[in-house]
């Protein structure tokens, strides 16, 4: 876990988990390897709560624009931890999900191709047709979405070592940061 908050220059407690799942993922591929992951979908095919509740209380105009905000804040949202995780550990990660034509083409699709409406539960929907015509089973085209952190257990793991340490993960992963970035003027972006 040092390794990641030292590696992303983080302490937020969902972006280590994430970053924790990603690196296990990594750390296991040889150096040189290619990594095709599906990160962007929640952000270009409006997988995020978020987008049903902007629909609920401002419409599709404000979901609309909720996407839009969404896919241009991925790189500092996201990418930019799994851009230096790969870089780290060696290995090229590809996007096709949010490439630029991807998402040039899903953006010019009716928003009902990724959220229904404010009481949409599952969302994504072009990206679960998707997967139905490649011949995904149902039961996963359709399964609801769970975060990297929680599905994989990064959460718990690094919920469980703070509270080995008598901390919440918040405080665990502070300790830890100053602790690797103080001698660097308290941390990137701190000092």
């Amino acid at each position: 876990m040092e390794e990641v908050v030292r590696v992303i220059e983080d302490f937020s407690p969902v972006s280590v988990s994430v970053g924790l799942a990603q690196y296990w993922v990594m750390r296991a591929l040889e150096r040189g390897s290619v990594l095709v992951v599906g990160q962007g979908s929640d952000e270009a095919y409006g997988g995020y709560q978020r987008f049903a509740d902007a629909y609920r209380e401002g419409g599709e105009e404000a979901a609309a624009w909720e996407v839009r905000r969404s896919i241009i804040h991925s790189y500092r949202v996201n990418f930019e931890r799994e851009w230096r995780l790969s870089l780290h550990l060696g290995v090229e990660i590809l996007y096709p999900l949010i490439s630029p034509g991807m998402v040039y083409y899903v953006g010019r699709l009716p928003l009902a191709a990724r959220v229904r409406g404010p009481d949409d539960a599952l969302r994504k929907h072009i990206v679960r047709l998707a997967a139905s015509a490649m011949g995904v089973p149902r039961e996963i085209a359709g399964a609801r979405k769970r975060s990297m952190q929680y599905s994989t257990g990064a959460m718990k793991a690094l919920r469980d070592v703070a509270r080995a340490h008598g901390l919440k993960p918040h405080q665990y992963l502070y300790k830890k940061y100053m602790d690797l970035f103080a001698g660097q003027g308290g941390g990137p972006g701190l000092g």
